[in-house]
């Protein structure tokens, strides 16, 4: 899974698929029991289990640490859904 920008936005590249995911309706990240599950438009829909990290996060003494550094598929979705984060990730300035 590669997430990345080139010129025209945001794209996930999943295998030898790929889309621009610009639009937070197009990634959906949930967590179903044991497992995580990242859906991407009509690109893929990826399922792996829930980071071990995840379990004692909230006694977790680093500061600003967040689920999302230790889950990619969570991380995507929480840039797509963010207008701010959408605009500023892997840009050169």
């Amino acid at each position: 899974m590669v997430f990345y920008r080139d010129g025209d936005g945001l794209h996930l590249r999943v295998g030898d698929r790929e889309c621009r995911i610009d639009s937070p309706s197009r990634v959906r990240h949930r967590i179903r029991e044991a497992e995580c599950v990242l859906d991407v438009d009509q690109v893929a829909e990826l399922h792996y289990p829930v980071p071990s990290e995840w379990y004692g996060l909230e006694n977790d003494l680093t500061p600003f640490v967040e689920a999302e550094h230790f889950d990619f598929g969570l991380f995507i979705a929480n840039v797509v859904g963010s207008e701010v984060r959408t605009g500023r990730i892997y840009r050169q300035e």
